[in-house]
């Protein structure tokens, strides 16, 4: 896929992600988080020190994870997935300190069997932790999904960049199909997370393997996906 269409991808992501994560509707659901402001940022106009903020803060909440799986020099690889073409973040900052409190990183896939939402990274804070802020969050992705899909916006692009291969804009193979993500085997907490919200393992995604002895041995991380179909 070239750079051009997932920018184009991006902002149109961006556009609607502005609606869905604001500060109004995160205080209305998570009473208990103080009060943040929200910026929606595309990848290319992410700044140095945005983008090292949001290392930091992966490195506080999985960075012995990422230590253990890909060894000590782990943040230089992470920092170039991080600056992916076609990515969108979402930052929540503390209104009044600007600290980081959390972070959304997603962009659009059309490609292979995948047509989805992909949820690169949400990551939150310690401080703001227990607070309902993270399944604000995810399901406002179900939303966001829901909004694109029921816009002409991604459709009359993709009849553009991809011709021939739908038949028209109520063509369903032209929606996206859901959310998807990876999770870390050990992050036992997130894979509840998901599990409860409806998260189910996706059919390329590694499986637990099980030994003659009944050891149940886990792959270093899960790909799962959530069907998302309702009408906005």
């Amino acid at each position: 896929m070239s750079d051009d269409i997932e920018q184009k991808e991006s902002k149109i992501l961006a556009q609607f992600a502005k609606g869905v994560f604001s500060a109004g509707l995160l205080k209305q659901s998570c009473p208990d988080v103080p009060e943040v402001t929200v910026d929606v940022i595309r990848v290319e106009k992410l700044s140095e020190t945005e983008l090292e903020e949001c290392l930091s803060l992966l490195d506080r909440n999985l960075g012995s994870i990422y230590a253990l799986v890909n060894g000590k020099g782990w943040k230089k690889p992470k920092r170039k997935e991080m600056i992916e073409p076609g990515l969108v973040y979402v930052l929540l900052r503390a209104a009044g300190t600007n600290k980081l409190i959390g972070l959304i990183s997603m962009k659009i896939v059309n490609e292979y069997d995948l047509k989805v939402l992909y949820l690169y990274e949400i990551q939150v804070d310690e401080s703001c932790r227990n607070k309902k802020l993270g399944t604000f969050a995810m399901l406002q992705l179900d939303r966001l999904v829901l909004m694109i899909n029921s816009s002409d916006k991604l459709k009359q692009l993709w009849l553009r960049e991809y011709e021939g291969e739908y038949l028209g804009l109520h063509d369903p193979e032209i929606l996206l199909t859901g959310v998807a993500l990876t999770v870390f085997s050990v992050n036992k907490g997130a894979r509840k997370l998901y599990q409860r919200l409806g998260y189910k393992l996706h059919p390329d995604s590694a499986k637990d393997r099980v030994l003659r002895s009944g050891k149940v041995i886990e792959p270093i991380y899960y790909m799962l996906e959530k069907s998302v179909k309702d009408s906005v």
